[in-house]
């Protein structure tokens, strides 16, 4: 059974945020490569949960960042079950890579 992506509510807020100051800053095409890249990333990772650099572990849970694509400099974090091969991918950040990580605690999407 294939995985499925579930967007958690704070990686909706961090898109919402991005979308914002694209639709502000950039021209209209910035939005749209931030939504085919989006959609390209959700399409890998479902396959191939482990591509990012994990961050942390908890049980069978691991905890991940990755890249979005180049050239644009965001930065997904997501979890997956690693003993479910049907458990969804959890997207839970989306992040600018000069942003500060360092307080990453998956605590706060824990359910």
């Amino acid at each position: 059974m294939a995985r499925r992506v579930r967007y958690h509510e704070n990686f909706r807020t961090d898109l919402a945020v991005r979308v914002r100051w694209l639709r502000a800053n950039r021209p209209a095409e910035q939005q749209a490569s931030l939504r085919t890249a989006l959609a390209s990333f959700a399409r890998r990772i479902v396959r191939f949960p482990a591509l990012g650099r994990e961050i942390e572990r908890r049980g069978t849970v691991s905890y991940r960042a990755r890249p979005i694509g180049d050239p644009l400099p965001y930065i997904v974090w997501y979890s997956y079950d690693t003993a479910d091969e049907s458990a969804p991918v959890s997207l839970l950040m989306l992040l600018h890579e000069a942003q500060d990580r360092e307080g990453f605690d998956p605590d706060r999407f824990e359910t």
